[in-house]
C-alpha cells in the first residue's frame, strides 16, 4: 500500500496548528482594556471610567447618595440610601447586557466599549 500521508501535508498540518494557537493567543491578549463604565444621572451622563483600574465613586445629589465600586474588571453599587436597596442586591456586572439602576436615585450604571454577545436574530 502506497504512502497516503506525504511529508508536506505534515508540515501543512503543523503550519495551520501553529496558526490556530498564534490566533487564540492574540484574541485572548486583545479585548478588555477598551470597556468602559459609564454611570449617568437624571439621564445625563455623569462620568466614564476604565474598568482595569480600581476605584470608587460618590455621586452625591441633593440628600441622595450612591457609591459604585469598580473592582477586578466588574462594577457594583456597594452603598445606596434609597429604600429599596434593590441596585445593591443586584450585585456586580462585567458586561453590558444588564445595567444596574437605582431608580430612586436617577442612577444607571452600564458597561460600554465591548462588542455585547448576539441574544437573538430575527429576519
Amino acid at each position: 500500500m502506497k504512502n497516503i500521508i506525504k511529508k508536506a501535508d505534515i508540515i501543512l498540518f503543523l503550519f495551520l496548528i501553529l496558526l490556530g494557537i498564534v490566533l487564540t493567543v492574540a484574541s485572548l491578549v486583545g479585548g478588555s482594556d477598551t470597556n468602559t463604565v459609564v454611570v449617568k444621572v437624571d439621564g445625563k451622563v455623569y462620568g466614564t471610567y476604565s474598568i482595569s483600574k480600581d476605584q470608587t465613586i460618590k455621586i452625591e445629589k441633593d440628600d441622595h447618595y450612591n457609591l459604585i465600586e469598580i473592582k477586578d474588571g466588574k462594577v457594583k453599587m456597594a452603598e445606596s440610601n434609597c429604600h429599596n436597596q434593590l441596585c445593591v442586591k443586584q450585585g456586580a456586572i462585567s458586561s453590558g447586557n444588564m445595567p444596574i439602576v437605582c431608580l430612586p436615585n436617577r442612577v444607571i450604571v452600564n458597561i460600554s466599549g465591548e462588542e455585547d454577545d448576539i441574544d437573538v436574530i430575527t429576519r
